[in-house]
């Protein structure tokens, strides 16, 4: 799976809406083989703005991923710990 750089991502969706150019178009000037990949970078501009390019990608890192679990289960043992 190849990855964009977010330079690359943001500004299509000018490109797309006040330019009035294709998907299709906007994939080819910037050398990317689906228009899907140029339309999907729009919808989640459209819906979450420039945050959405700058979104961590794939799993979290499993050390990250450790830190919550042992924090998740420090809560549980203190819960455990209060007398009813």
């Amino acid at each position: 799976m190849k990855h964009y750089r977010v330079e690359c991502k943001e500004g299509q969706d000018g490109l797309v809406q006040e330019e009035h150019q294709t998907y299709a178009t906007v994939a080819a000037r910037l050398g990317i083989r689906k228009a899907d990949r140029i339309k999907a970078w729009v919808r989640k501009y459209r819906e979450e703005g420039e945050a959405s390019f700058h979104k961590p990608i794939g799993r979290p890192l499993k050390s990250q991923a450790e830190e919550r679990e042992l924090e998740r289960l420090r809560m549980e043992n203190a819960l455990l710990k209060i007398p009813y």
